[in-house]
């Protein structure tokens, strides 16, 4: 059921259903620590997935976009506010292009969830060019119709993220000095 203020109550869809039930999820999960962990390794699965079909099913229209949106990214290289929509954006740009309806719905949900941890982590120093060069490194691999190396680049990209802002003791790549066990 979906009550509408106004205009009376209705039978939501499955999709309005399950949709609403991930936008609740900003509300009871801990984007820190284990909780921001957790988020991470769904995160990667999709979206490692979602750059595997990108490679996969893109079309020219969905190579120009991801590109369009890393050039933009290029001519603000210090305006955070910039850099990040341009990452929700890119991100959201290789789910539209595994042309997976679900993946594109989840992706936007994930990305609002994780709006204060990407300002965080475009924030440390070096970090905005890495991910910027680590975009560009997917995109050459969906662009070439490369779905093993397209999910790998989106791996290591969402991995050098987490461990950028999970992990005390960064370092300019984003990576740990002595992860943790």
């Amino acid at each position: 059921m979906q009550v509408r203020r106004g205009a009376g109550i209705f039978v939501a869809t499955a999709e309005e259903t399950a949709m609403g039930r991930l936008g609740r999820l900003a509300n009871v999960l801990p984007l820190q620590g284990a909780g921001l962990r957790d988020l991470f390794d769904v995160r990667k699965v999709l979206e490692a997935q979602g750059a595997e079909w990108a490679a996969q099913r893109r079309s020219a229209h969905h190579v120009e976009r991801l590109r369009s949106i890393v050039e933009d990214a290029h001519r603000h290289p210090g305006d955070l506010n910039v850099l990040s929509e341009r990452d929700a954006q890119f991100h959201a740009a290789v789910a539209e292009a595994s042309q997976n309806l679900v993946m594109v719905r989840v992706m936007f949900t994930l990305l609002d969830l994780l709006e204060a941890a990407r300002r965080e982590s475009l924030s440390i120093p070096g970090r905005p060019g890495l991910s910027l060069s680590q975009h560009e490194n997917v995109l050459r691999e969906i662009e070439a119709r490369n779905p093993g190396a397209a999910r790998r680049a989106m791996t290591e990209h969402l991995t050098s993220v987490e461990q950028a802002i999970t992990y005390p003791g960064r370092t300019r790549g984003g990576a740990s000095p002595c992860p943790p066990p």
